[in-house]
């Protein structure tokens, strides 16, 4: 794989990775019922967690291709370190108005190792946009990942990038956790998903419920806004979900 720079630098080195806690079973994929989407919505983040990350994107030593009050922001906890049912998660981030077209992901493993790198176009309102790893990328269960989300402001000076970063660790899901987290109907409801730390799902299943082109579901409003408050960050919560996730850039002649 060809692998540009990312972020990566002294500046962001992380401490070692102390051991999750999950007190879970481990498992495979598990679907969502809709119907099971709760008015509230309360994350409670996984212990013994200790992993720095970047919510937030700092400000850089150029004049910023960004406007507006709030920052390039990830939609993940505090601590920036959530977990996935199985394989193929889907990150979000609140993007501000930008004049700059392109964004790059990067996913590495818990040794630095780049695991995944892909160019993003970016469209230039403020919204939330979303990324979803491919499924040919294989990240293995119950390994920690780190990803880097930065919009390219010059291509020629990397060190201009506006960037957050985080970690995700992907869980495997067994008979035994699915009966743990299922409801009534034998389905992951959001609300479960969140209460056990399941921070990527209960996040994509309720932004999916958002997406869909009718009818409107004001449920599914207020769960996001219910989430998103549990995590500081409803000052995002009436941003504008983008329909799709972000597209990958042609490639170039």
């Amino acid at each position: 794989m060809q692998h540009t720079s990312t972020p990566n630098s002294s500046d962001h080195k992380r401490p070692p990775i102390k051991p999750i806690a999950l007190g879970l079973a481990i498992a495979l994929a598990a679907s969502f019922s809709w119907e099971s989407i709760a008015l509230a919505q309360e994350y409670v983040p996984p212990p013994n967690v200790g992993i720095p990350g970047r919510r937030r994107a700092a400000g850089t030593r150029a004049p910023s291709c960004v406007t507006g009050d709030i920052p390039l922001t990830a939609l993940q906890p505090e601590n920036s370190y959530g977990l996935k049912i199985g394989e193929s998660p889907t990150w979000f981030w609140y993007k501000p108005e930008t004049s700059v077209t392109t964004a790059e992901f990067s996913l590495l493993d818990a040794a630095g190792n780049p695991v995944y790198e892909t160019t993003l176009s970016l469209p230039a309102e403020a919204q939330i946009v979303s990324f979803t790893l491919p499924e040919a990328v294989s990240i293995a269960a119950d390994a920690e990942y780190q990803w880097y989300f930065s919009i390219v402001c010059n291509p020629d000076d990397r060190a201009q990038d506006i960037f957050t970063e985080g970690w995700i660790r992907s869980v495997a899901l067994s008979p035994a956790l699915l009966e743990e987290l299922a409801s009534d109907t034998d389905e992951v409801s959001p609300e479960s998903a969140a209460a056990n730390g399941f921070w990527y799902d209960a996040l994509f299943a309720i932004a999916a419920q958002r997406r869909q082109p009718s009818p409107f579901d004001s449920s599914a409003e207020t769960a996001w806004r219910s989430l998103l408050e549990s995590v500081d960050l409803g000052d995002l919560a009436d941003v504008p979900l983008s329909e799709t996730d972000l597209s990958v850039p042609p490639a170039q002649p």
